[in-house]
This record gives C-alpha cells, sequence and structure tokens, in this order.
C-alpha cells in the first residue's frame, strides 16, 4: 500500500519531498558507496536522502545494537520526522553479528517502526550484484549455514569482487564500476532475497535494494 505523500516543506532554505528517507550504518566502503549514489539521485529526491555513515570499530561493542542506538538518535534530529510515513534504514553486515543479536535488533526495530538491512555476509554481496547474478561465483558459501560470524564467506566475498574486477580495494571504491548497474543490482538482489521479510537474508543475499528501490536514479 503506497505511503500517502504530505506537500513539500520549506526547510533550512529548500524545498523537500516530506518523505525521508534516513540510513544509518558503518564503514568505509559504505560511506564511500552512498556519497557517490547521490551523485546519480533526482535532485529532487536526493533532498530527503539523508544518511550518517561511522566508521566500523571493532571495540566490544555489539555491531547491530550500537546502529540501531545511532538511528534512533539521528532520526531525532529531523524535528518533522514523522514515524511510519518517513523511513528510516539500519544496515549492517551478517559477519558482524550472530542469530541473537540481529533478533533483538530486529525486534527493536520493529516497535521503532524502523527497518533492517542487513546482507549475508557482508555488504560486498551488494556489491558484488552490480557485477553478476552470482551464478558463476566461485567462493564457498559453506560458512554462511554454521550460524557463526560469517568472516570467511565476507573475505571470499572480496576475492570474488578482486577476480571480477583485477582488484578491489576497500578504501579507494572504483564507483563508476558499480553505479550505472544499480538498477541490475536491485533486480538482481530481489532474485536471492530470502528469509522473513522483518529479518535478514538467511543464505547469501542482501536487503540493502529495499531502501533504494523506489528511489529515481538518474543513470544517462
Amino acid at each position: 500500500m503506497p505511503r500517502p505523500n504530505r506537500t513539500y516543506k520549506k526547510e533550512n532554505g529548500y524545498f523537500r519531498n516530506a518523505s525521508y528517507k534516513l540510513i544509518v550504518g558503518e564503514g568505509l566502503t559504505e560511506e564511500q558507496y552512498f556519497k557517490g549514489l547521490l551523485s546519480i539521485i533526482d535532485k529532487k529526491e536526493r533532498q530527503r536522502f539523508k544518511f550518517e555513515i561511522q566508521p566500523y570499530k571493532d571495540d566490544g561493542r555489539t555491531a547491530i545494537k550500537h546502529l540501531v542506538t545511532n538511528a534512533l538518535e539521528f532520526r531525532g534530529k529531523f524535528s518533522d520526522f514523522k514515524k511510519g510515513q518517513d523511513e528510516i534504514w539500519v544496515f549492517s553486515d551478517m559477519d558482524l553479528n550472530n542469530d541473537g543479536e540481529l533478533n533483538t535488533a530486529a525486534i527493536d526495530c520493529k516497535k521503532e517502526k524502523m527497518n533492517l538491512a542487513i546482507s549475508t555476509p557482508c555488504f560486498e554481496i551488494w556489491l558484488l550484484l552490480h557485477l553478476s547474478d552470482l551464478s558463476e561465483t566461485s567462493f564457498d558459501l559453506n560458512p554462511i549455514f554454521d550460524n557463526k560470524k560469517n568472516r570467511k564467506a565476507a573475505q571470499n566475498c572480496e576475492l570474488e569482487l578482486r577476480k571480477i574486477l583485477g582488484g578491489y580495494n576497500k578504501s579507494k571504491l572504483p564507483l563508476p564500476k558499480f553505479l550505472p548497474h544499480i538498477e541490475l543490482a536491485i533486480e538482481r538482489a530481489k532474485l536471492t532475497d530470502n528469509g522473513y521479510p522483518d529479518k535478514w537474508p538467511t543464505k547469501i543475499g542482501t536487503r540493502v535494494y529495499k531502501l533504494l528501490e523506489d528511489i529515481k536514479f538518474k543513470l544517462s
């Protein structure tokens, strides 16, 4: 069912569509990707597309837990945010969390009417979908099914990117290799989606597409 669309409202000198799309995550790769994404988003859409990406800190805190907290704080910065009409998305990777941590996050997000965009095993699977339908990938999927943190599977995703691109550096994301294929990535991600709607892909896949599928892109 489509959300009711409120009128445009002037804020800080510009007009924005009243349907915010707020995104909270962490990681240098993710930050580069979403900053680059702004360049191919329709100008009017860009005004409502806000994100806060923080560096990943392996400091003993539960990744998804502090991201949910960050999302609540980020939402609070927008005084006209309308819960249930505007969107806020928390995205993270399966390899950084276990099922129990993700279950808790799913419950908290549902309570606060926030959305989860989890990638199994990692954000690189979303990048791979820009370049491949995964039918010819050579990486081992077994680590995804052992109910542990899937670091090996995440490493294999990066190796696959290196094979396709001839190299892959997380700190220097080659955006021109990915962004022109974003609509294809969205369609491929839909085909690989599995698991319960309010949770995350239980097999290899990603829900990142869900926060992007209604965005208008300028690809020409």
